[in-house]
């Protein structure tokens, strides 16, 4: 597996919109139930996420897991990552990275105890990329992270995660989103997942068919 790194700007900190409320209720019958299992399944498993994460001193915290899939006769990318992190307490003291593994033996197959007996140095040797979290810009607004990754053997697991190898301990604020540049309108599913779509209409369309009967 490989992957481009392209240079990501930094941009003014701002909050993203939130789904209005109306403060209305309405009841979803059994037969308005398939479109709304349609609606959600997405939700379900596309992967686009945000969130808060606190990174203790020395550790590492992982925010992020994709399967991307692969392609044995294409020169270009297979896939794409766009993170964006925020840390505006974040200061010379702190050595912070962003860390990106992959599923392969030497990078991060999984959680074991070997891996947990690791120290912070140790985990980030075995990181695919890393790059470091700068201070001055996130104190100022967000850093942005955009990988193009490549992959000719098979379908493979890619792990977002911080790290901060210093005494100090770290608040962050994150987005993720993944991108499966082959899969057309399904772009945002994992490899792994990419049939449940199909899955959900076909089992809303035979509870259709049950609660109309």
């Amino acid at each position: 597996s490989s992957y481009t790194w392209e240079p990501g700007g930094i941009v003014s900190q701002s909050r993203m919109p939130m789904a209005g409320h109306s403060g209305t209720t309405s009841r979803v019958g059994l037969r308005g139930l398939p479109l709304a299992l349609l609606l959600l399944a997405p939700c379900c498993v596309a992967m686009f996420s945000e969130g808060s994460a606190y990174v203790p001193a020395n550790s590492t915290v992982f925010i992020g897991k994709f399967c991307f899939t692969y392609d044995p006769t294409s020169s270009g990318s297979i896939g794409r990552l766009n993170i964006t992190i925020s840390a505006p307490i974040l200061t010379s003291q702190h050595s912070a990275h962003l860390v990106i593994f992959d599923d392969e033996s030497e990078s991060y197959p999984g959680p074991s105890g070997q891996w947990a007996a690791l120290s912070c140095s140790d985990r980030m040797r075995h990181a695919k990329h890393k790059m470091k979290l700068d201070w001055k810009k996130l104190q100022a607004g967000q850093q942005k992270f955009r990988f193009r990754l490549r992959e000719h053997i098979r379908p493979r697991f890619w792990y977002i995660a911080v790290a901060d190898c210093s005494d100090a301990g770290l608040d962050i604020a994150y987005q993720v989103e993944a991108v499966n540049d082959a899969y057309g309108s399904t772009a945002h599913f994992p490899t792994d997942k990419r049939l449940a779509l199909p899955a959900f209409a076909l089992l809303s369309l035979a509870y259709g068919l049950l609660a109309a009967a």
